[in-house]
């Protein structure tokens, strides 16, 4: 539960807002972005995460077993002749990952499509080619490239009502969503091996 202090409320107002929808979060690190993250990322195989559940994937990629997760996660899985495509969704959020494909047991049904989202990202890639795609990354390592979008957003009307009703939230206090976005991406011996990208929403 978020209270907004003082201070930001003043500024706003101070900037001719009438009530602002989405904020920077204040404890954002350098190189961390305030921003939504592209909605191509969430884009994959023709699959918007953001727009549908995991029985609609299922119906659409053609059937695979959901199964579950750690906590509220749950999975649905394909694999093409080299890599693998999970896509995640839970109580606080979503996401898929792409890998390299390991040949041992596992709930994968088959695809054969190139597991590519629309905003380039694949297995194979250089780390130059995935900053002219993406950017500089927040965080960097020799072997992982870290992308962090922060914002915090007032919920919708029935989600409001709803969070206050489940969670006895008083209307004397504001409620802000964070809606905290992560791209990571990982190398093996200078090419992706693997990359994800998931958003959570807590409040």
């Amino acid at each position: 539960m978020k209270i907004v202090p003082i201070l930001i409320i003043v500024s706003f107002f101070a900037l001719g807002a009438v009530k602002a929808e989405y904020r920077a979060p204040y404890p954002l690190n350098e190189n961390e972005k305030s921003e939504y993250i592209s909605k191509k990322y969430y884009e994959i195989v023709g699959i918007r995460i953001n727009k549908v559940s995991l029985e609609d994937i299922s119906k659409i990629l053609g059937e695979s077993e959901i199964y579950k997760g750690t906590h509220t996660a749950s999975h649905v899985c394909y694999k093409n002749k080299s890599e693998k495509l999970e896509f995640t969704v839970s109580s606080l959020g979503y996401g898929y990952t792409v890998s390299q494909y390991d040949s041992g047991p596992n709930k994968c049904s088959e695809l054969e499509r190139e597991f590519i989202n629309n905003a380039g990202l694949k297995v194979g890639l250089t780390k130059s080619e995935v900053i002219s795609l993406a950017g500089d990354p927040s965080k960097k390592t020799d072997s992982r490239f870290t992308y962090i979008f922060w914002v915090q957003e007032k919920p919708e009307n029935e989600v409001e009502e709803r969070l206050r009703k489940v969670h006895k939230i008083p209307v004397s206090e504001e409620i802000w969503l964070d809606v905290y976005s992560v791209i990571d991406v990982e190398f093996k011996g200078g090419l992706v091996r693997m990359y994800s990208v998931h958003t959570t929403e807590t409040y």
